[in-house]
């Protein structure tokens, strides 16, 4: 880690890498969005009876796809390069976090039925995307707010 100047803030936490820097608006929104989407599906897991600590496989196969399609629609979609911008406006945070919900979990359930080869009944969809939409925009929308009180990116 190494300390950098910004525009927005005195100093800065930068994770430097193969492709560049990640800053720590950026890595904190990534592992919020990771956390609270694999949080979704283990809840729904537990409600319908599979254990994640006693079937491990079974809550990986689950998240997994929902995981990959968000991180690589909401990289499409600028999420995390436009971090700051996103995060510290309401409506835009809202609404760029729907939109790229609704498109990542179409990619989720084509992942899930294309990869690891689980058909998906008509409800599911349905559920998840709505779900997902209250969680993500819930957890964003939440941050945004935060954020803009608190005058940090």
């Amino acid at each position: 880690m190494v300390a950098v100047p910004t525009s927005d803030m005195d100093t800065g936490v930068r994770a430097e890498g193969a492709g560049g820097t990640a800053d720590r608006t950026t890595l904190l929104l990534a592992v919020g969005d990771v956390v609270f989407l694999a949080g979704l599906v283990l809840v729904g897991q537990l409600s319908h009876g599979v254990t994640p600590i006693e079937q491990p496989v079974a809550a990986l196969e689950t998240v997994a796809p929902f995981v990959l399609g968000w991180l690589l629609v909401a990289a499409i979609a600028g999420l995390y390069t436009n971090a700051g911008a996103v995060a510290t406006s309401v409506p835009r945070t809202a609404r760029t976090t729907a939109v790229t919900w609704i498109a990542a979990a179409n990619v989720g359930f084509i992942l899930r039925n294309g990869l690891f080869g689980e058909s998906t009944l008509w409800p599911f969809p349905l559920v998840m995307t709505g779900f997902g939409l209250l969680v993500l925009v819930g957890w964003r929308v939440g941050y945004a707010v935060f954020a803009d009180s608190s005058g940090r990116p």
